[in-house]
């Protein structure tokens, strides 16, 4: 970790500087985030016509996918428009594409507010390095619609010469209850000093974000870094990363903020990657989620090690590391062996408990021993509806057919 200037003010005379800087950012980012308005949908009149979800576009190639939601013509002679719904037949490779522009992604002007289904066909090697008016970088830009059933293997996303973009594998930003729902994401690597970056979203502004996974990879962002989205205002539920996320403010295993102006509910989510935060001020980490306002249940954070390069232990924890006093935490828990450090120090745990930041001990034997088919669902209170319980081994989750599912916790030692 880099060595941190000493500051001017102590730590614990800028927390209420902390609090106030934190929200005042946020609301102004969901404020402007939150102006774009959806397409207007009228467009789908007939129900049964090309594009319609009786009778989706076909998507089995590179070409077929980058004319998704592009207005134009595919062989039915009809605007592939992005109102429209999608079904994905084949495999596709994006090798050949050296810089992806993403779907729907035109500087705040242009959204996906259809369906696309992946039906559980891989998208390999997606790389896609912002330049210019990109806002949103990911496989879709800004999207007002559902996304599932995808399947990414393979993603690199970087910030070019792009001003604060929001960087997420599946979609820059999920907004106006849109949905991504049953997608993977695995091996991902993101290097982007942004407003927002996430293995599956960069932001969630009242979407939903629901049984998704995020495995192989790291993110090293700028503000507001998740393994799964960087701010969440909307739900992220039933969902697990191993992604090592990195970042310069507000960091978390799940989500980097959490809040609630619209919803911000993080519930049924475990991680195992490591998470740090090595900016020089209002350093806010935790293993579930960095800043939280909202709600935050029924989460398991097992990350090796959590760390802040600021020395003290203001700002972190093990579930939750800064938190606002409308925030609402019940039933978390957290392995005691975690690596909980600030600066050189290790901070030692006295507070451990399901509903404060973080979380009450969970051991080896109950989340991936002897006990583990029993005690995530009858302890934690995951849904068996979503999840794959067994002894010996982390929840998988259901739905993903046909897609190996390993995660593992690293040894404390």
């Amino acid at each position: 970790m880099k060595k941190v200037k000493k500051q001017s003010l102590r730590l614990t005379e800028r927390i209420p500087l902390m609090r106030l800087a934190c929200f005042a950012l946020f609301v102004c980012m969901v404020v402007l985030y939150s102006c774009d308005k959806p397409k207007d949908d009228s467009t789908k009149t007939d129900p049964t016509g090309p594009g319609s979800a009786a009778n989706p576009f076909k998507v089995a190639s590179a070409a077929d996918l980058k004319r998704v939601g592009s207005g134009e013509k595919g062989p039915e002679g009809v605007a592939w428009a992005d109102n429209k719904c999608y079904l994905q037949t084949d495999d596709i490779d994006l090798s050949d594409e050296t810089n992806w522009k993403s779907i729907s992604e035109t500087k705040g002007s242009n959204n996906f507010s259809g369906t696309y289904d992946g039906d559980g066909h891989t998208i390999s090697n997606l790389t896609v390095v912002a330049v210019g008016d990109y806002d949103n970088i990911g496989l879709f830009g800004a999207v007002y619609g559902t996304i599932k059933n995808v399947r990414l293997d393979g993603v690199n996303l970087s910030a070019g010469s792009a001003d604060f973009p929001c960087a997420g594998g599946i979609a820059g930003r999920l907004m106006n209850n849109g949905k991504i729902d049953h997608c993977s994401v695995n091996d991902i690597t993101i290097d982007c000093n942004g407003a927002g970056e996430g293995a599956v979203a960069g932001q969630v502004i009242k979407g939903t974000v629901t049984n998704c996974i995020a495995t192989n990879g790291v993110i090293n962002g700028g503000m507001y870094c998740g393994g799964v989205t960087g701010i969440n205002t909307g739900t992220i539920e039933n969902c697990y990363s191993t992604i090592d996320v990195n970042g310069n403010w507000a960091v978390g295993g799940i989500a980097g903020g959490n809040h609630s102006g619209n919803g911000g509910t993080i519930q049924y989510c475990y991680v195992t990657g490591n998470v740090s935060v090595t900016s020089e001020s209002m350093q806010m980490i935790g293993g579930i989620n960095g800043s939280n306002g909202g709600t935050i249940q029924n989460c398991v954070a097992l990350n090796k090690e959590v760390h802040k390069s600021e020395s003290g232990n203001s700002g972190m924890g093990r579930i939750i590391g800064y938190v606002f006093s409308e925030e609402i935490k019940k039933n978390n828990y957290a392995r005691p062996d975690m690596a909980l450090t600030a600066g050189s120090s290790n901070i030692t745990i006295t507070d451990a408990t399901t509903t404060n930041k973080n979380g009450a001990d969970v051991l080896p034997a109950n989340y991936n021993g002897a006990n583990s088919g029993t005690w995530w669902s009858s302890v934690a209170k995951f849904p068996a509806s979503s999840w794959d319980f067994a002894a010996g081994r982390l929840p998988h989750l259901k739905g993903f057919d046909g897609l190996t599912q390993n995660p593992t916790v690293t040894p404390s030692n």
